[in-house]
């Protein structure tokens, strides 16, 4: 009997903040002509990201960022009131991610194969460095003419390898080709398989187990049989680790080319999200991830999230904003006013506000193109960013007219970002007017909001003002 060989290729939220609410063989049979597949590819993330894109499940689809998503509750929506942020799936979105993950995975999808197994197609991935395949006992039988082997499956991995299983015969010499196999794919010509995962009992193989023994039957050919076979199985999710991020203008449109900021579990790193549809894939692994947003003539955005192994999640769109060209020069024996063009936001400056001539910039902000997000539980009525090319000595006065009535039994806060912890943090606490004028303090630079609590039961308790 001709021998048989075998080859094996292997922060804590301050007081201040808006409060929050609510809370992963026989040695003589044996040789080296039967060769278990060479190639381990990457992990295939582009089947998981296109599964995560279909997704309605709010975890996934925003992962925790969708706050303050219009919840006021008994209050209905205005036609003036700010929204804030939300990213409904249209098919253009669906459309650039997709095309875009094949520009930057086309290389993974090596890594799966698709076997009818059972009357349902599946992908299955290549798990030949994790789980070998074993011969024993090569034997010619005379009375029907073939050849037959026993063959079983073992895992040599520290992973357990999920099924079903699939043993994909790759090429042959020696033979006439497998015969009995329980499938064939779809290449030209078609390649046998043969379904393994009848022989393990649980449906998954744990570091070291083997399967019973099969037994392959292949045709005889010249000389001794010689495969080159692949192990598939179900495709390895527990170390993918990403998000996926598209960046956007104020009006929800592609913005490509956008710097990203990223600060991770593995430190700091700078991306850029792509030049046509604005796609990132970003992550650093399993933790608390911040993203800073940025493009010239822009005003920044920040993202926060937690990606968990396993899991691609999907972030909310940032939509940055232009920056305004609301402008005026404060002087030091005049002040100034700036407001935009609207109407809603006017800031005014008294004499000695500076010690020399500063210019002031105002921009409007929507709920869509708030520079964070909002806690849960908390609407925005106005918001604006103003930008200093100086100090102020001292707070300007500015007056609000918010985008819907505040009954006069609620109580509106004026809040502002604080870009170190990317919170919103109270400033003044504000009765209510209806759609009358509030008017509040700025005491410096940066992106203010003027918000109302939700109506109960989601309502959350009143923030302390910062002192």
């Amino acid at each position: 009997m001709s021998s048989i060989r075998k080859s094996n290729v292997e922060t804590p939220t301050p007081a201040a903040c808006l409060p929050r609410e609510g809370p992963s063989a026989s040695a003589a049979s044996r040789g080296d002509a039967f060769e278990n597949g060479s190639a381990r590819a990457p992990r295939a993330v582009f089947r998981a990201l296109a599964e995560h894109i279909g997704c309605r499940r709010p975890e996934h689809l925003v992962c925790g960022f969708a706050r303050g998503a219009g919840r006021r509750g008994r209050r209905p929506a205005q036609p003036r009131r700010l929204r804030s942020p939300e990213d409904p799936a249209s098919g253009r979105l669906a459309f650039a991610l997709l095309l875009s993950l094949v520009l930057l995975c086309g290389q993974l999808l090596a890594a799966e194969k698709a076997f009818t197994v059972g009357g349902a197609t599946l992908n299955l991935e290549d798990v030949s460095a994790d789980v070998e395949v074993r011969y024993r006992s090569m034997r010619l039988n005379r009375a029907q003419n073939v050849w037959n082997v026993e063959a079983a499956l073992t895992n040599k991995s520290s992973r357990v390898v999920q099924g079903p299983f699939v043993l994909f015969v790759e090429s042959f010499a020696g033979t006439t080709g497998p015969q009995r196999a329980d499938g064939l794919d779809d290449s030209t010509p078609a390649k046998a398989f043969f379904d393994f995962s009848a022989n393990v009992a649980d449906g998954s193989l744990s570091p070291g187990d083997v399967t019973p023994e099969r037994t392959l039957t292949l045709g005889v050919g010249t000389g001794a049989p010689s495969l080159v076979t692949k192990i598939f199985a179900a495709p390895n999710r527990s170390g993918l680790t990403l998000g996926l991020v598209r960046s956007l203008n104020e009006v929800g449109q592609p913005l490509a080319g956008v710097q990203v900021e990223e600060a991770g579990p593995a430190g700091p790193t700078n991306l850029i999200t792509d030049p046509v549809f604005g796609v990132a894939t970003v992550g650093q692994g399993s933790g608390t991830h911040t993203w800073k947003f940025s493009a010239p003539g822009y005003l920044p955005v920040w993202r926060q999230q937690n990606l968990s192994t396993g899991e691609v999640a999907i972030l909310a769109s940032p939509r940055l904003t232009r920056r305004g060209i609301s402008a005026a020069t404060i002087t030091l024996l005049d002040g100034a006013q700036v407001r935009d063009f609207s109407g809603a936001v006017q800031i005014n400056f008294a004499a000695g506000a500076v010690t020399q001539n500063t210019t002031v910039t105002l921009t409007p902000l929507t709920g869509q193109t708030l520079p964070a997000l909002l806690p849960l539980g908390w609407s925005p009525l106005q918001a604006f960013w103003v930008e200093f090319t100086g100090p102020i000595s001292m707070p300007a006065t500015a007056t609000l007219r918010p985008g819907g009535a505040i009954p006069a039994n609620e109580t509106a806060a004026f809040a502002r970002l604080n870009e170190n912890t990317l919170q919103w943090e109270a400033a003044q606490l504000l009765p209510g007017n209806g759609t009358n004028a509030l008017t509040v303090s700025i005491n410096g630079a940066g992106a203010y909001a003027l918000v109302v609590a939700d109506a109960p039961p989601q309502a959350p308790p009143l923030p302390h003002p910062r002192r």
